[in-house]
């Protein structure tokens, strides 16, 4: 016959190999802590957000670009005219200066 003791020690066995409800639930709350959820996704930035900082960029990039080929233009002109100078009066520039402006580009 089975006595409580024989029948404790079957079922302490059973635990061991087999996964039981706390087992189970433990898994299941670490397997969840791995994945993201729908509410977890919420309070990052969508493409709606971020149009506006795009079109920003695009816009800094425009006046970024339009100030370097203003910027050229008036380094080529004081280049030009510094040209004429030198010539009208005779005077040879430096070896280390360069008569044009290299391109940022």
């Amino acid at each position: 016959m089975i006595t409580k003791k024989d029948r404790t020690l079957l079922i302490d066995d059973m635990k061991q190999v087999f996964a039981t409800k706390d087992d189970l639930g433990a898994m299941e709350q670490r397997q969840d802590k791995k994945f993201a959820t729908k509410d977890d996704l919420t309070s990052l930035a969508t493409k709606d957000d971020l149009k506006p900082i795009k079109s920003g960029i695009r816009k800094i990039n425009k006046k970024l670009d339009e100030t370097i080929t203003y910027l050229e233009k008036q380094a080529n002109f004081h280049h030009r005219r510094l040209d004429q100078l030198e010539h009208k009066v005779g005077v040879k520039p430096p070896p280390f200066v360069v008569s044009v402006s290299p391109s940022l580009n």
